[in-house]
């Protein structure tokens, strides 16, 4: 069943969260999200208080079965009305220099998208190899 919510006004730049029982990560997550206009989560009915701290956090949450990470993502997009989306893992945090990057390409240049390089950290360890560097996103 899903749980509809209001949605939100057009914004230029909207950052999407898709959610299942993350409680130990959506907090610190959201934190690294203030540079979005609106930050979406939407969760699958998470039963650990993810989707109660994502909105103290702010978040502006949808609820949605989950079928396949596609339906998820479709879902969340059809949710927003943004010139821009970009979508963030729970357990990644995105670092002011990326969040600055982001506003600054949306403002001065024409592409309609592009890649991120993400930073895989497994075991605390950064992993420069074996096909997870760079990892564009």
């Amino acid at each position: 069943m899903e749980q509809e919510t209001q949605r939100p006004g057009r914004v230029e730049l909207a950052a999407v969260v898709l959610t299942k029982n993350v409680a130990g990560h959506i907090g610190p997550c959201l934190a690294t999200l203030g540079f979005a206009d609106l930050v979406v989560v939407s969760d699958s009915f998470s039963d650990d208080g993810t989707a109660d701290l994502a909105r103290q956090a702010g978040a502006h949450v949808i609820q949605r079965q989950f079928d396949n990470f596609a339906g998820q993502r479709n879902a969340a997009l059809d949710a927003v009305n943004a010139e821009w989306v970009f979508f963030v893992d729970a357990d990644e945090r995105i670092p002011a220099e990326l969040a600055a990057e982001v506003r600054r390409v949306i403002r001065e240049r024409p592409e309609a998208g592009w890649w991120v390089p993400r930073h895989n950290f497994i075991v605390g360890r950064q992993v420069r190899h074996g096909g997870f560097y760079p990892d564009r996103q």
